[in-house]
């Protein structure tokens, strides 16, 4: 709930499923040459970095999001549904039901009607659920508006920055620059140091 301090780097190695650093407050590396490469940070009130992401072009997503009980339940309500869907796609594939059922033996088209049934009220459940989570960030951005993700040295391409719903990936190394929300154009901004 609180800031995280980390002396040197973050980094995901080749074995980690991943890592996800959480902190109510602010994320700062502080050595000189810190980094952090790989993973996931999310931060509510900013983050400080000399160097995110890696020359190879590591995916390295940095984040501003205030996560609250009801998002979290989003999130975890739309997990299970794009399991839902990934599920019966998988068995039936991804085009419109009536498709799917020509390919079913009559004896499993009722069990395929149900489960084709049940992946469009997922569909549609999920586009209001990301609806909701992007009108959520929009407005809990609006509350820490003045969050920056700071790279005193450089931000490698693989770069990922999250904020207000948006993403915007660095596809070119980017030195001395600093990555906030502007709520008037609703879009990241970069900047210089």
């Amino acid at each position: 709930g609180g800031d995280v301090t980390i002396a040197h780097y973050i980094t995901c190695g080749t074995v980690q499923a991943g890592y996800r650093v959480h902190a109510g407050g602010r994320v700062r590396v502080t050595d000189a040459k810190g980094k952090i490469m790989g993973g996931l940070v999310i931060c509510a009130e900013g983050l400080e970095v000399f160097e995110a992401g890696s020359p190879m072009g590591v995916t390295t997503v940095l984040a501003v999001s205030r996560e609250n009980p009801e998002l979290r339940e989003l999130m975890q309500e739309k997990r299970r549904l794009r399991a839902l869907v990934d599920r019966v796609n998988t068995q039936f594939g991804e085009g419109p039901p009536e498709a799917a059922l020509e390919r079913v033996p009559a004896e499993r088209r009722e069990e395929a009607l149900s489960l084709l049934a049940d992946r469009e009220k997922a569909l549609g459940r999920l586009k209001e659920v990301r609806r909701t989570l992007a009108e959520q960030a929009q407005s809990e951005l609006g509350r820490g508006e003045g969050a920056r993700i700071v790279i005193r040295g450089v931000a490698h391409p693989g770069v990922v920055i999250k904020m207000g719903g948006r993403s915007l990936h660095v596809d070119r190394p980017l030195e001395r620059g600093q990555f906030f929300w502007n709520a008037e154009r609703r879009e990241i901004v970069v900047a210089g140091l």
